[in-house]
């Protein structure tokens, strides 16, 4: 089947990964293999072309409405290390006390219960350096999406933006020897940003991570309606995308795809 090469193809409307799978099924980029949509929490991969019994070409995709604004998860999990975890113990021990009592009274601490969860979220990350912050980077992050194809949808520009993830200033500044540190802040915050330090050379590359609640403090303490519970959640995000993708591309490394 020909097709082309030249990111002159089109395709409309995006909507899901399922978007890209489908792009991919009229235009096999990767050649004539299966392509078969993944996600959920079994698959690391949202799309995998499966070219033969041995070889396959995993993809990851990430959504901007606009490169300039918002960011994409890296990692957004509950499955979180034990070092984390064990700050928010006696908060949750609490909490599991507090959700037995009726509406009013669990009203009435939510603010409370909010500012305590800040509090030791804060906290945790201030501890979160050296060797455990690199530790948790190649774990969550580096150790996910090796070998992984990183196909950013831009619908401003109706755009596929496509990159090896080792091309990502993230991994090339970790092989480097870059050591993650978190910018300090003078306040109470649930996230940080992690620029990268080596020889007086500081380099921030829009990563965060946040150490929050995947459904907020009202499902917490069992006053949504909409979700019955809520957990501690780690994310590390890549913010300032449109950055990234400029770097990508001025070093020569991405592919792009009209749809």
């Amino acid at each position: 089947m020909a097709y082309r090469t030249d990111g002159s193809v089109h395709y409309s409307g995006i909507k899901s990964e399922g978007d890209v799978a489908n792009f991919l099924k009229t235009n096999p980029v990767y050649g004539d293999g299966e392509v078969v949509k993944r996600g959920g929490t079994q698959y690391k991969q949202d799309v995998e072309v499966i070219v033969n019994e041995i070889v396959s070409i995993l993809i990851s995709v990430k959504k901007k409405e606009k490169l300039s604004q918002g960011s994409f998860d890296y990692i957004n999990t509950t499955n979180i290390d034990g070092r984390l975890k064990k700050p928010f113990e006696k908060l949750f021990s609490t909490v599991k006390e507090i959700r037995n009592r009726d509406v009013e009274k669990r009203e009435e601490v939510k603010e409370l219960v909010r500012d305590t969860f800040n509090s030791t979220s804060s906290e945790t990350l201030d501890e979160l350096t050296g060797d455990v912050l690199i530790d948790f980077l190649k774990l969550h992050v580096i150790e996910k999406n090796l070998d992984m194809k990183m196909w950013v949808v831009d619908k401003e520009k109706k755009k596929f933006l496509v990159y090896n993830f080792e091309s990502s200033p993230l991994y090339v500044l970790l092989e480097n020897g870059y050591t993650p540190v978190l910018k300090e802040t003078n306040k109470v915050s649930t996230s940080r940003m992690v620029l990268f330090e080596k020889d007086g050379e500081t380099i921030d590359i829009g990563i965060r991570i946040r150490l929050v609640t995947n459904n907020g403090m009202g499902a917490l303490l069992g006053l949504s309606k909409s979700n019955k519970s809520s957990s501690l959640t780690l994310k590390i995000q890549q913010d300032k995308v449109h950055n990234l993708i400029e770097r990508i591309r001025n070093e020569g490394n991405l592919v792009e795809y009209n749809f």
